[in-house]
């Protein structure tokens, strides 16, 4: 017998039930003064969310026990760093372009403005060089300039799928803000937000497969998985659109959902959705109050202590947790195959998809 099979069956588990631990009146006490009364502040920005989502018990360990699980050291550069260059690198393009028109004379050469390849170039050779003062030795001369003509061939072919859009003004990139749900305070930080004809649109970078069906639970009383985005809708009255860019070579596209269809090309409206229909959902205004609904709710599940060992999806929300030696979900439930498996469609999650997950909220995979 394989020696996990046989100490289970030596084993006499004793079962203690705790299912809730509230919080200390001295933890609320010793709070942050800036926090609006009433709110608990967290660490961890908006992944708390999409933890209690996937686990009541992995937001309890993540985000009030502050458990990290070891990581893989690497001798190059993995997902999170990759997608912290691009991050990088597009917050440095865009505070020179600022909007549509200056898009546009760069990319037709005007020499007033700059040509393209030299804007490419310059915000590429600073991205890698605020990445090697924070990392001095983890990137050598050679892969430097490889990184750095990689992001300059990865980001011109972007900018012209940017290109095809209506006119925008970027106003602002990497701006930090305080958002509440359920009793709940977490800062985020928003990869980027847009003004357009039609309102104001939130763009989150991703350099994985992305969607907008974690957006959406598959019934109205299942909260969505993620809710990183629509928590920044539901802070900026303003906003009524959420995409997402993916900026990956030969899959560069936006994927979001917007009050109008004419927002952004390729991407649906709330009344073009079928999930969002499938809900009995008919507005812009009515799924800001799905996801306000949801939001509330996961939150003050937090703040009351929820932390049952009761993942949403086995065994995908378990594969990539990394807290499963102090749940013990697979002796508690006898489950095996929790590893993950390479070519499973989850890869991702180490790859890199979640560690840009919440890269916008420079929170790497569980926040700072």
């Amino acid at each position: 017998p394989l020696w996990h099979e046989r100490l289970r069956a030596a084993a006499a588990i004793e079962r203690i039930v705790e299912s809730r631990v509230p919080l200390r009146q001295s933890v609320v006490e010793s709070q942050s003064e800036s926090v609006t009364s009433g709110s608990l502040a967290s660490g961890g920005g908006t992944r708390l969310f999409l933890d209690q989502s996937e686990c009541a018990f992995r937001a309890f360990a993540a985000h009030r026990l502050h458990v990290r699980p070891l990581e893989m050291p690497s001798e190059t550069l993995d997902g999170r760093d990759r997608g912290s260059l691009l991050h990088s690198m597009m917050e440095q393009l865009w505070l020179r372009l600022k909007d549509s028109a200056a898009l546009h004379a760069a990319l037709s050469g005007d020499p007033a403005r700059g040509g393209l390849q030299e804007v490419l170039e310059q915000a590429a050779a600073r991205a890698v060089q605020r990445w090697r003062s924070r990392r001095p030795q983890a990137l050598g001369e050679r892969e430097a300039a490889l990184q750095q003509q990689r992001l300059v061939d990865l980001v011109g072919g972007w900018l012209q799928h940017e290109a095809q859009r209506a006119g925008f003004e970027v106003l602002g990139t990497e701006l930090g803000q305080t958002l509440q749900a359920g009793g709940i305070s977490v800062q985020g930080r928003l990869d980027r937000i847009d003004g357009t004809a039609q309102g104001q649109l939130v763009i989150d970078y991703k350099t994985g497969t992305a969607g907008t069906s974690d957006w959406i639970g598959r019934s109205p009383g299942t909260p969505p998985r993620d809710l990183q985005l629509p928590l920044y809708a539901l802070a900026n009255p303003a906003v009524t659109g959420l995409a997402v860019a993916r900026i990956k070579a030969g899959e560069l596209r936006f994927v979001g959902l917007t009050r109008d269809g004419e927002m952004l090309p390729g991407v649906q409206s709330v009344t073009q959705n079928s999930r969002v229909d499938a809900l009995g959902i008919q507005s812009w205004e009515a799924l800001l109050d799905y996801w306000r609904q949801h939001a509330e709710a996961l939150g003050a599940a937090f703040a009351a202590g929820v932390a049952e060992v009761q993942p949403r999806q086995v065994p995908q929300s378990c594969r990539y947790c990394g807290m499963q030696s102090l749940c013990r979900v697979a002796e508690r439930a006898g489950w095996d195959g929790l590893a993950p498996e390479e070519g499973d469609g989850l890869s991702g999650e180490r790859d890199g998809e979640q560690g840009d997950e919440n890269l916008g909220d420079r929170g790497g995979e569980y926040g700072d």
